[in-house]
């Protein structure tokens, strides 16, 4: 799991990378409480904080969901000095916090390693604990120094053992490691001695895919290691020549076995995506008809929720149908995630298996506070959860009654692979199996009566049916 964001490793290189990444910043940066967040559709956790928060993260050993930003409130009265965790009851805070400032000195990224809280930021000192420039470390009690470090740096979970700092450093704790810095719980030691990166290039990202560590971010070097590398053991190496033009890359997850790759790139410059694209391992393709990016537009943020891509971004279209910024990839095709999108998820996150966001402003129009989780509603879904038009039925598959009395009937030629999906129409999945025989009985009864949503896909053909229940 890739831990910290894009947006935390460069919120400090903002006047020395130019305006290429003022547009990239702005998204975060604007903070000063210009309107709360998510609603309709989304429900304030707990009591929210009372500033955007810059970056969620759960520990699923502790089941605990942390915060980091520049707030000083939780749950409205509760000091926790820009970083706090939700216990699945309230927001908690981790001793007196960054108690100097945490709009002045803000924390950028956070994880957690073998029972402990670290975290980076653009600190010169924190909780009044010496030698805490850049990071820090909660033990369970209090902060306390984890050495020194010449930059930023972000965290990220690397063979299950060891933590790897990457960013703008190129020493930590007296040893030289140019960005990449392995931590076994005592002392630090160099990824790479001959790290690809050089100075004013960053790395963003990581990943593990088919065995391979990837890294992607802002640079650009010889025999197409642009933008993204992967290492192969002994050196890191083109990943398909790169990505083109004026380009960076954000996040990368890997999803049905391909590395999905997001960010600021476009297909004008020869990629095959505009903000995002997949990799096989041996080339790049596009996702479906892919998305159309608003000015300047790119990809910040993507998890894997419901066996679906949720994908956060400036984006205007997928497929041809309105995104509004926040979409999702079912594999083949895109979808609109919901009606309204009038506020900006900064970053998404999973916790016990609720989808969590950190607004900047207000969505769906009504007030919550910076923080909250998807509780369904009228989405606007045309993977079939909910709010399509009705589609015709395709030769080979036939669903009815419809409406009906909670009992229905689907015939299908081909059951060799077809499996049936039923969502409520809050998004909730009600059923879900594999089809055995030609005719299949389906039964709504224990369910309430009102409208579902049946999606049948098979090998060839993807169905979507809207069922009434009366």
């Amino acid at each position: 799991m890739v831990i910290g964001t894009p947006v935390n490793l460069l919120s400090n290189k903002l006047m020395n990378v130019g305006l290429r990444h003022f547009v990239y910043l702005s998204l975060i940066f604007l903070i000063a409480g210009q309107g709360k967040i998510c609603a309709q559709n989304w429900e304030t956790l707990g009591e929210g904080v009372n500033i955007t928060a810059r970056d969620l993260y759960t520990d699923t050993l502790t089941n605990r969901l942390y915060a980091i930003g520049v707030f000083t409130l939780a749950d409205d009265t509760v000091d926790v000095g820009g970083v706090t965790y939700w216990d699945g009851i309230q927001w908690n805070a981790l001793d007196s916090g960054n108690t100097e400032c945490p709009s002045c000195n803000p924390i950028t990224s956070i994880t957690t390693f073998q029972g402990e809280v670290y975290i980076a930021g653009q600190f010169t000192s924190f909780a009044n604990v010496p030698n805490t420039k850049f990071m820090a470390r909660y033990n369970g009690t209090t902060w306390e120094s984890m050495g020194d470090v010449n930059g930023l740096l972000w965290f990220y979970h690397y063979n299950n053992q060891l933590i790897m700092a990457v960013g703008t450093f190129d020493t930590i704790n007296g040893v030289y490691a140019k960005n990449l810095a392995l931590y076994d719980g005592i002392s630090w030691t160099p990824f790479d001695t001959a790290s690809f990166i050089q100075p004013g290039q960053f790395i963003n990202c990581m990943a593990e895919y088919n065995g391979e560590l990837y890294a992607g971010g802002n640079f650009d070097l010889p025999n197409g290691v642009e933008e993204i590398a992967k290492f192969d053991g002994n050196a890191w190496v083109s990943v398909g020549g790169g990505i083109l033009g004026n380009a960076w890359v954000n996040k990368m997850v890997v999803y049905q076995n391909e590395l999905y790759v997001a960010g600021f790139f476009h297909k004008s410059a020869g990629n095959a995506g505009n903000g995002i694209m997949k990799w096989d391992g041996s080339n790049w393709s596009d996702c479906n008809n892919g998305l159309a990016l608003t000015g300047g537009g790119q990809i910040f943020d993507m998890e894997i929720y419901n066996g679906e891509l949720i994908v956060q971004g400036w984006m205007a279209l997928g497929d041809g149908i309105p995104m509004q910024n926040l979409a999702k990839w079912d594999g083949s095709k895109w979808c609109s995630f919901r009606n309204s999108f009038n506020g900006t998820a900064v970053k998404i996150e999973l916790y016990n298996n609720e989808l969590i966001v950190a607004c900047q402003d207000s969505m769906d129009l009504e007030p919550e506070k910076y923080i909250a989780k998807w509780i369904g509603g009228n989405q606007s879904d045309t993977c079939g959860i909910v709010g399509i038009e009705e589609n015709n039925l395709e030769d080979g598959i036939a669903i009815y009654p419809n409406p009906n009395n909670g009992s229905f009937i689907i015939d299908i030629n081909d059951i060799d692979t077809a499996t049936i999906n039923i969502y409520s129409i809050t998004g909730q999945l009600i059923l879900q199996k594999t089809l055995t025989q030609n005719t299949t009985k389906v039964d709504l009864l224990n369910s309430p009566k009102g409208i579902y949503f049946l999606k049948v896909k098979t090998a060839n053909k993807t169905i979507v049916e809207k069922i009434v229940y009366q």
